[in-house]
Formats: structure tokens, sequence, C-alpha cells
């Protein structure tokens, strides 16, 4: 089934289905279902905990379950996060800053830098 996702939180999603046929829910029985979200490339699976009708579109409540480490960080970057907010800095790890750091004690610019001579150039003639 296809849907447009109308609520989202850390625990459950709702779900408003573009097209009928969406089992109705009896008491006692959840449905287990596994969701994909396409734009985020992210795959939850969970329990459908309440089904409805809203504007003519059949909807759903998904409970969901089994979160893994990942998926939940992903969940809450897609939750609470601006796009592009958190992006990956490729900065040194611990060795490779000791070994940086080894290398500038041992020759500092200073004394090995060569000397640069900033050229003058005329703005104006007098």
């Amino acid at each position: 089934f296809w849907g447009i996702t109308t609520m989202m939180s850390e625990a459950g999603i709702e779900v408003a289905l573009t097209q009928a046929g969406f089992p109705m829910l009896a008491i006692g029985e959840p449905i287990p279902v596994t969701l994909h979200l396409f734009e985020e490339d992210l795959t939850l699976r969970g329990v459908v905990t309440q089904t409805g009708t809203q504007q003519e579109f059949p909807t759903i409540r998904i409970q969901l379950q089994g979160l893994t480490l990942a998926q939940h960080r992903q969940l809450v970057q897609i939750l609470f996060c601006r796009p592009g907010q958190w992006k990956r800095r490729n900065s040194p790890g611990e060795w490779q800053s000791l070994l940086l750091l080894g290398r500038i004690l041992l020759k500092p610019r200073v004394l090995f830098a060569p000397a640069t001579d900033v050229p003058v150039v005329n703005v104006a003639k007098v």
C-alpha cells in the first residue's frame, strides 16, 4: 500500500493511504507491517494499532517496534533536525592529530618556511 505520512513521532506514524483495500483492524489482533520511507531510505517495522478514514482516505496508525540504534538515530534526525544540519566533517582522528602535532614541533614553519615577500602594487601615480 502507498500513502502519505500525516503525523510522525518516535513512537509511531499515521499514514493516509492513497488506495482502498486495507483490512479493518479487529479488536485484539494487531497487523504487523513494514514501513519504508523512500525520501529518507529508511525501513521500519511496526504494528497497526488503529484504522479509520479521514476525508475519504483510509488512515492507519502504526506503533513502531524493534528499532535498531541506527534507525532510531535516523528517525530522530528526520524529526528534530533541519535538512543538512548535521553534516560529517572530515577532521583527523586522534593518532593523525598526534602525528600532525609532532611534525609541527619538529619542523616549525617559522624556521623552515621559505621567505615570502609580498609584492607591492602601485595604485596611483603622484
